[in-house]
């Protein structure tokens, strides 16, 4: 069952990673993207340039 924090949307299947500095949300149809650039070191700026998202 999908919910609703602020204006996101969080689905079934969605990838949740937490810590001490706050909440990220990545949506499963581009988990693969987001883990392949953090696997490449790729910064959070790269990240929003091409995904407009973090």
């Amino acid at each position: 069952m999908p919910i609703a924090l602020s204006r996101m949307r969080i689905e079934t299947g969605d990838l949740v990673i937490a810590d001490d500095g706050g909440v990220v949300v990545v949506p499963r149809r581009q988990e693969d993207e987001v883990l392949a650039l953090a696997r490449e070191g790729a910064s959070l700026r790269t990240v929003w340039d091409r995904l407009r998202m973090l």
